[in-house]
Order: C-alpha cells, then sequence, then structure tokens
C-alpha cells in the first residue's frame, strides 16, 4: 500500500495526469524522489505511440518533430523548464552565491532565461528532428526508439544526484521529496538506471553505452555547478538537470543517427 502512496504521490507531483485522492504518512513524502523515474516512462511511451503513429499517418518529419517535442511539455506541465530558466537566470547574473538563490526564487522571468530556454528548446527540435529524419529516410528507428527512453534514464540520475548532493539550507519542496531519502531509495534509483541502459540497448548497445558514460560525465559537471553557484541543489536545480540532460541525450542521438556504422 505504500509503494502504491508513494507512485500516485510522485505521479500527482511530477506530472499533469489526473490522479486519485490518497491520504499520505510521514514518510511517504520522504521517498516520493525514487518514483521520479515513473515521469520518464510515461513521457517515453507516449513519445513511442505518437513515433508509430506518425510513421503510419506519414506525417511530414516536422510535424512529427514539433509532437514530440510538445509531449513533455504537455505530461509534466513544463515544470521543469520553470527551474531550467530560474538557474539559468541565477548563473549568468554574475552575483553573490545568496543572490543568485534568491533570484532562483524570484518568480519573475528574466532575459538570460528566456534566452537559455529559447536556445535549448531549438537544439532539442534540431535533435529530434535529425533523429526521425534519418529514422525516415532509413526506414531504421533504432535510435528513435533509443530516444524514448531518455525521459527514465534521466529522471533516474536526477534523483540520484538530488539524494547525494547537498541540498540548499532554506525550506522548499526538493528538501521535503528527499529528507527521509537513504541507501535503500539510492539503491532502487540506480536499478531503475540499469533498467534504462537495458532497454536503449534493445535498440542500440553503442547508443545505451554512449548515453550511459554521458550522464555520468554531466553528473559530476552538474555537481560542481551547483557546489560553485549555489553551495547545493534544489528544486529548481533538479529541473535545470531534467532539461540539460534530456537536451544533452537528444543530441547525442542524433550525432549518432548521422553516423552510418551505428545500430
Amino acid at each position: 500500500m505504500k509503494m502504491i502512496r508513494r507512485i500516485i504521490a510522485a505521479l500527482s507531483l511530477y506530472t499533469r495526469l489526473p490522479m486519485p485522492f490518497v491520504r499520505l504518512d510521514d514518510g511517504d513524502m520522504g521517498h516520493v524522489i525514487s518514483f521520479l523515474p515513473l515521469a520518464g516512462v510515461i513521457i517515453g511511451a507516449v513519445s513511442y505511440l505518437v513515433i508509430m503513429a506518425g510513421v503510419y499517418l506519414s506525417l511530414p518529419c516536422m510535424v512529427l518533430t514539433i509532437l514530440l517535442s510538445l509531449v513533455p511539455i504537455v505530461i509534466t506541465g513544463g515544470f521543469h523548464a520553470d527551474g531550467f530558466m530560474d538557474v539559468s537566470d541565477a548563473i549568468h547574473s554574475y552575483r553573490s552565491r545568496e543572490q543568485k538563490i534568491q533570484i532562483m526564487k524570484d518568480p519573475h522571468v528574466g532575459g538570460f532565461a528566456i534566452i537559455s530556454f529559447t536556445s535549448c528548446f531549438m537544439l532539442w527540435i534540431a535533435a529530434i528532428y535529425l533523429i526521425i529524419d534519418k529514422a525516415l529516410a532509413a526506414e531504421d528507428f533504432k535510435l528513435s526508439g533509443s530516444y524514448t527512453a531518455v525521459f527514465f534514464l534521466v529522471r533516474a540520475f536526477c534523483g540520484i544526484t538530488s539524494i547525494i548532493l547537498p541540498g540548499i539550507n532554506y525550506s522548499e519542496m526538493l528538501k521535503i521529496e528527499t529528507e527521509k531519502s537513504g541507501r535503500g531509495d539510492i539503491c532502487f534509483l540506480s536499478l531503475q538506471v540499469i533498467i534504462a541502459v537495458i532497454y536503449m540497448m534493445f535498440f542500440s548497445p553503442i547508443a545505451a553505452i554512449v548515453c550511459f558514460f554521458a550522464m555520468l560525465l554531466f553528473c559530476l559537471w552538474y555537481g560542481r555547478l551547483t557546489r560553485l553557484h549555489f553551495g547545493g541543489v534544489n528544486g529548481d536545480c533538479a529541473g535545470y538537470f531534467v532539461v540539460m540532460g534530456e537536451v544533452l541525450l537528444a543530441v547525442i542521438l542524433a550525432v549518432l543517427s548521422m553516423l552510418p556504422s551505428v545500430k
């Protein structure tokens, strides 16, 4: 029963899907971060259906690209993008650490947030277009299948970093989601990383290996970035992680799609 409550709580927090009301115990919210990857499973599954429907209906590549780019935004409500923009504003403010944290808490959107998000979104669309275009041309959808695992893999790593890295010392949601998390949660999230990689290997072993090690390096970079600028992580940083991680892996898959030897 605890597992079901935590799954419902996670999907209520991390997606905009309608969920039944459940009464949570004190410990339920403290472990909910472990189920963050489930949102990625849903996004990946819907993306896979969109790809299959697009192929069946012979949709133009650009139309299919736009539909795929909207899937994570529609399912999550775009709240990760909000965190990404807050962190981008703070980092590019070149203020003190304390002022950067205050900027993240400011609900207003600054110019650097808009520039950073627009740049990332354009890169995201370009990467998806390349993946789908090459898949349609070659009638080989292995890498587009790998793409559907990106959302699951990134969120599993995000959950691990959210628990391991120190939190910023002010009250916010990520602290509530991770305050009771421990080794068991890290092991559970690590298992989900392994499942995501195995799923990607079903489509393309090379893509799975490259994406896995790319995420390890990205986690190291992310940890250094957050310590340098904020002294730790919070919910906005987690949103930044998800957006940057998804764009990174999409770009990697797009590059791999241009290499004829990658299967």
